[in-house]
Parts: structure tokens; C-alpha cells; sequence
């Protein structure tokens, strides 16, 4: 019954993760490797915490960190360091890749505030993996994208929901 409980567990983390990275998900047999009709290169990976399945035919894959900012804030709490650990646990299985932070930030205020607090919302982010959880500087690299809504901007939800964070890694090293 808890092996059962493990394979379901891995498979809503490779699905959820499929569906914020927008990458392929695949099929991960009992014996550990992964199924599925692609061309392109496919890794399917366990780490300590979760399983990663992930289809590199674009050379560019994206985790989305739950990390909820408050309204012209850029700090994170210590209880967001679950959602770090998704950026390490990768940096680790994929040591050739690095990511750019990338920040957002909602529609409250101006333009050029919200360019400036989403680059520092993505480097505190950088700053924590760095600290916290020791990930390598130099494969690391923050950029702040300012207003770029994913959904409406009319509710506290929505506004919440653009305050946000992406990871992107790529196969090259962060300049």
C-alpha cells in the first residue's frame, strides 16, 4: 500500500510539474525508466523528494515557485524554502544546466517600480538558493520582467498569482 502511495505521489508531482514547465510528461515504468514517443531526449529522474520527467527537445525547461510576495515586497520566508529545494534538487540531477531567475511583479503601481521590484524579487530568490541551500553563483543569473499578467489583473487572486517567480535552465552556463 505505501509503495502504491509513492508511485501516485510521483506521478501528481511529474504531472503538476508537466503542466507549470509546459513540457511533455511521460509515462515512468516499475522499473524506473520512462516511456513515451518523442525524438528528442527524455530524462526521468528521483531524487530525495520527488520525480522529475522531463522531455529537453527545447533545451529549455521552467519550474514555477510557489512563492506568494506580498503587494511591493520582494522577501521570502523560510516557509517557501520547499519550492528553493525544487531549484537544487534539479541544479543537482542536471549539473551541466544553469537558470535564470526570472521575476514578475502585478499591475499595482508603475511600469518602471514593477521592472525594478520583479528583478528584485528574482534575485532575492537567487540570493536565498545561494545562501540557503548553497547552489552554485555561477550557474545562476536573475532577471526582472516587470508586468506580464498570466491571468486577469481585476481580483486580489489574479494580482497575487502575477506576483511571481520562474526558474528557466538551459544546458549553458548563466553569464
Amino acid at each position: 500500500m505505501e509503495t502504491n502511495m509513492k508511485k501516485l505521489l510521483a506521478l501528481s508531482f511529474i504531472l503538476s510539474s508537466a503542466a507549470l514547465t509546459g513540457c511533455a510528461c511521460l509515462g515512468i515504468g516499475s522499473s524506473g525508466e520512462a516511456s513515451g514517443g518523442s525524438s528528442s531526449s527524455t530524462t526521468a529522474v528521483s531524487s530525495k523528494s520527488a520525480t522529475y520527467a522531463f522531455t529537453f527537445g527545447s533545451k529549455r525547461q521552467t519550474i514555477e515557485l510557489d512563492i506568494k510576495f506580498e503587494t511591493g515586497k520582494a522577501d521570502i520566508a523560510p516557509l517557501y524554502d520547499h519550492q528553493l529545494l525544487k531549484v537544487k534538487e534539479f541544479m543537482e540531477m542536471y549539473p551541466d544546466s544553469s537558470a535564470e531567475i526570472e521575476g514578475y511583479a502585478d499591475v499595482t503601481g508603475d511600469a518602471e517600480s514593477n521592472k525594478a521590484l520583479s528583478l528584485s524579487r528574482a534575485e532575492a530568490v537567487r540570493s536565498a538558493l545561494v545562501q540557503r541551500h548553497h547552489c552554485d553563483a555561477t550557474r545562476l543569473s536573475s532577471a526582472g520582467y516587470g508586468e506580464r499578467p498570466l491571468i486577469g489583473t481585476g481580483s486580489v487572486a489574479e494580482l497575487a498569482a502575477n506576483r511571481r517567480v520562474l526558474a528557466t535552465f538551459s544546458g549553458k552556463k548563466a553569464r
